[in-house]
């Protein structure tokens, strides 16, 4: 989905996952996305493959992309 296209929550929402990941605080964040991904049934499929990235230790790709804009 195009940024245009998303839901103003959607900035707030990847910028507080991002400082969250940075502080260590993966498994919050994890459970966030899949409680988000209930709420958000057009982003779903995105925000569970983004929880279990962080479960595995990784940084979602598109939260890669967010800190390659800056």
């Amino acid at each position: 989905m195009p940024a245009t296209d998303r839901p103003s929550h959607y900035g707030l929402r990847s910028r507080l996952a991002e400082y969250l990941l940075r502080a260590g605080e993966g498994a919050s964040v994890a459970e966030y996305l899949e409680q988000s991904a209930e709420r958000f049934p057009t982003e779903r499929d995105q925000l569970r493959r983004d929880a279990a990235q962080v479960r595995n230790g990784v940084m979602p790709t598109s939260y890669q992309y967010a800190e390659g804009r800056r």
